[in-house]
Parts: structure tokens; C-alpha cells; sequence
């Protein structure tokens, strides 16, 4: 879906948007906040207007951070 068709009609009516300046830097405007216990994580949001479709991908900041925090943190826990 950040490459290409909706994964799941296979529609290419896919947006997403971008950009703010926040605390001194560039963050996408549609960016989900995700709370940890640590540094916050941000998800690019992705949206299909074919079939409302709607996916959330971590910034590579965000991913980074992700690894080091979400196994020990409260309330994340692995699926498989």
C-alpha cells in the first residue's frame, strides 16, 4: 500500500499525506501517535478511498525506536 495498490481491493484511489513542522522538525500531518512508556512512536497513515482500506506504518525513526522498546514495554506484547 505505500508502493502500490490496496492490498485489499487492489485499487490504486490510495493518499497519503504529509508534512508539519513540530519541535523543530518535519512530521507528517497524518501521522498516528502511539503512546509508550518511552520516547512516543509515529505511524504513517495510509488511506484507500475504494474501500476504506486503512493502514498504519511506523516512521523509520519510529521502527528504531520500536525495537528497543516494545518487548519490555506494559501493555505490547508479541504475537507470534
Amino acid at each position: 500500500m505505500r508502493i502500490g495498490p490496496c492490498p485489499e481491493c487492489n485499487s490504486t484511489e490510495v493518499y497519503y499525506g504529509k508534512t508539519r513542522e513540530v519541535q523543530g522538525g518535519l512530521r507528517d500531518e497524518h501521522q498516528v501517535y502511539i503512546p509508550t512508556s518511552g520516547l512516543p512512536l509515529y505511524a504513517d497513515t495510509y488511506v484507500c478511498l475504494s474501500c476504506g482500506n486503512v493502514r498504519l506504518f511506523l516512521d523509520e525513526e519510529s521502527k528504531k525506536d520500536a525495537a528497543t522498546q516494545l518487548p519490555t514495554d506494559k501493555g505490547w506484547t508479541k504475537v507470534s
